[in-house]
């Protein structure tokens, strides 16, 4: 037992005793709390719902990937520290497409407004400062070229985004089944 004592005398927990009993109490209290909602499949937090990526994906056997092309010219990043550039690229543009190609509402939007404005329905007169309105999106032609041209350090005079219909064939190879452009600014 006397191996043990060390140990315990710098875990975090004790010195947390040591120092501050109600500090001990409150993480303490915090802990077993945690374990017991979880024990009772309880979502408490946003920080330890564990099933929050356990949904199972759906069989695919196409996908749809788009191409941003500039000036003629492909949008293209590779696996560098452009990567967050790439992402305010991409993921308005998708919203962007989603809304005003697809006529349908965004996945963020679909979800505050069949999954969670049904659980809080305290914070509906939030909803329109949480979702994108029509002014926002007719803002967008305009601010993603504006973008491009911040990204690539070019004048753009024109963006054609082109949606791409690809399968996996038998032998593992990407084949393209349809192909089209869906959005040109200018």
């Amino acid at each position: 037992m006397k191996k043990l004592k060390p140990f315990f005398q710098y875990c975090f927990l004790a010195r947390l005793y040591r120092q501050s009993r109600m500090a001990f109490c409150l993480v303490f209290a915090f802990f077993v709390c945690s374990i017991a909602a979880n024990l009772i499949r309880l979502e408490t937090t946003p920080f330890f719902v564990w099933n929050m990526y356990a949904q199972r994906n759906a069989d695919q056997t196409s996908y749809t990937i788009f191409e941003v092309r500039y000036n003629g010219k492909p949008l293209v990043y590779g696996h560098s520290w452009l990567q967050p550039q790439q992402v305010v690229a991409n993921d308005p543009l998708l919203d962007y497409l989603s809304f005003s190609v697809d006529r349908r509402p965004n996945f963020w939007q679909q979800y505050l407004e069949g999954s969670w404005m049904q659980k809080h329905p305290t914070f509906r007169p939030a909803l329109p400062f949480l979702i994108n309105q029509k002014d926002k999106y007719e803002a967008f032609p305009a601010w993603y070229l504006r973008y491009i041209s911040a990204i690539t350090k070019e004048k753009v005079d024109d963006i054609r985004v082109i949606r791409k219909l690809v399968a996996f064939n038998h032998s593992g190879q990407v084949g393209l089944l349809a192909l089209d452009t869906v959005l040109i600014i200018h």
